[in-house]
């Protein structure tokens, strides 16, 4: 009985101080992860709001390094598969990010962010432009080096053929993100 106490007590201090590290948002530092975001987007065409909204997937892989303590900068490989009505296309976009992380006293780190990248669509006609992004939220610190994410972010993107004439297309969003990532 005396062994399984004196291995509970073991397992419980790992997790314990595992769960309460510090150790995120350090200068030197890499942060890897995913996030998944579902949205519902308006369509604008020629400057005017469209009344369809738009089904939005996308899936994010960014890569993180921080500069100095609690700021990170990034790169940031996006697919995207919207679908509006019978349709559907394929987007890919590069998006370069900047991130600050509030140092707390817990596991908790609230954030700001603000991405900004090029994007190009493959549904057989040629549109591309640029797209940018603000985003809020907190990143959860689980066991040593997990990380949990969730936020809200607007995002406005540009998608155009090289012949455009007319107003903006492309969309504007506002969604919820939920990803996870590891540090070290």
């Amino acid at each position: 009985m005396k062994r399984y106490t004196i291995l509970l007590s073991i397992i419980l201090l790992f997790c314990f101080s595992s769960v309460f590290s510090q150790d995120f948002a350090k200068k030197g530092i890499w942060e890897l992860g995913g996030t998944i975001n579902f949205v519902n987007a308006t369509s604008i065409s020629n400057g005017e709001s469209a009344e369809n909204s738009i089904s939005t997937f996308s899936l994010n892989i960014p890569v993180y390094y921080f500069v100095i303590d609690a700021l990170e900068v990034g790169l940031i490989p996006q697919f995207q598969n919207v679908s509006y009505g019978d349709n559907s296309s394929s987007l890919f976009a590069l998006i370069a990010g900047v991130a600050y992380n509030l140092e707390t006293k817990s596991s908790a780190y609230p954030y700001f962010e603000g991405q900004f990248g090029f994007n190009t669509s493959s549904n057989g006609s040629s549109r591309s432009g640029i797209l940018w992004l603000v985003d809020i939220g907190a990143k959860v610190q689980v066991g040593s080096q997990g990380l949990v994410k969730i936020g809200l972010f607007y995002e406005q993107r540009t998608l155009e053929t090289s012949n455009n004439e007319g107003g903006r297309y492309g969309t504007d969003t506002w969604g919820l993100t939920a990803g996870f990532g590891i540090f070290f």
